[in-house]
């Protein structure tokens, strides 16, 4: 039977999950979607061997695994409990450079339902090749829910966890008009909706990419039980994993507040010296290699060009500080144009130096 979890149980997966690949999740992009999922039928089962080989060489690509992955379609292989549903999937690795998938191809799971099986079992894959595991065999499944979601797997999770419905013949020789009818109900996942979509919600406040605002409260039903009015806060847990995400962003924009201070300071220190009468007499003597690079920079800052970066810089600093969410992208991208700004500016002010002392 499918778990439910509570936030504390689900914060703990997330956090682990986010201490050893929030580096890789914040170029996923996610959430991922294969291509073709809107053409899936809602009736039954329409892609064959080669059309989940395709989604999992998809997820593979995604995820950057280079190992390869091959997909298999059973019907009968799998151990069967007492509603003859079977397993959903299995995923082993006997090379360390292949890893097989086998899905279990029941009459009553639809695409959906086995995409999330697929999507289950490529985590398997990727967290095995990472030498990633759980403790115990039911926190490594547990692990791999939580690893789908939070690398952006989490809406096939979504969609195909839920609880399917079929009906089956009953036992013949029933002496009743007609046969009897047996309606069975049965979820793929090792948790269930209401958790996948709590680790959606808790995926999305770590950095990089998200699902969107529609799960922004979906963890209200888990953090508001049993407790008593005035104590509605996330576990401390939670709170402990918020608050050190919050601090790492406040340390990340004040290093590169820092380094844009100082970039200011290399343009003022720029801006006197190409305004200077000692410069604006030198500058007609300078050729060929001396003035190569002296001459771009002196032509961008003639044009503003040099103020307008410096200027486009601090918007986005701005617009960094006071978004909603960290971009941790957009940090990285806006930390390394500064720094090659600096370096222009530090090289141009040392060959101006050079030649002061060398024509004084």
């Amino acid at each position: 039977m499918a778990q439910q979890l509570d936030t504390t149980a689900a914060s703990e997966l997330i956090s682990n999950l986010d201490s050893h690949f929030a580096d890789l999740r914040r170029h996923l992009m996610p959430p991922y979607q294969p291509t073709g999922r809107r053409s899936w039928s809602s009736s039954g089962q329409t892609l064959d061997v080669d059309g989940f080989q395709k989604i999992a060489d998809e997820m593979r690509l995604y995820l950057g695994l280079t190992r390869a992955v091959r997909v298999r379609l059973l019907t009968d292989a799998f151990d069967h409990d007492d509603a003859g549903t079977g397993l959903g999937g299995m995923q082993w690795s006997e090379d360390p450079w292949r890893s097989d998938i086998a899905l279990s191809c029941r009459s009553h799971m639809q695409t959906a339902n086995l995409a999330a099986v697929l999507a289950h079992e490529m985590t398997h894959a990727f967290l095995q090749y990472k030498g990633f595991h759980g403790e115990s065999e039911e926190h490594n499944e547990l692990l791999t829910e939580a690893g789908a979601i939070y690398l952006g797997m989490g809406k096939l999770l979504r969609d195909g966890y839920a609880p399917i419905s079929w009906k089956e013949p009953g036992p013949p020789g029933i002496p009743f008009v007609g046969e009897w009818i047996t309606t069975h109900t049965k979820s793929v996942g090792y948790v269930d909706v209401a958790s996948v979509k709590l680790l959606m919600d808790l995926s999305s406040q770590c950095s990089g990419c998200h699902y969107g605002s529609h799960y922004r409260h979906a963890n209200r039903m888990f953090s508001m039980r049993n407790v008593r009015p005035g104590e509605r806060r996330a576990p401390w847990l939670f709170q402990r994993w918020a608050d050190q995400r919050s601090r790492a962003r406040n340390e990340e924009t004040t290093r590169i507040a820092r380094n844009i201070d100082d970039l200011e300071h290399l343009y003022d220190n720029l801006d006197a010296t190409f305004t200077s009468q000692s410069f604006l007499g030198k500058a007609s003597g300078l050729v060929g290699p001396e003035w190569s690079e002296v001459g771009r920079a002196y032509a961008l800052y003639a044009s503003a060009g040099l103020k307008s970066e410096l200027t486009g810089i601090n918007i986005r600093m701005s617009h960094l500080k006071s978004g909603a969410r960290w971009d941790m992208r957009e940090a990285k991208m806006l930390d390394t144009d500064v720094a090659k700004e600096a370096k222009l500016l530090r090289n141009v002010l040392a060959r101006l130096d050079k030649q002061d002392r060398k024509n004084p």
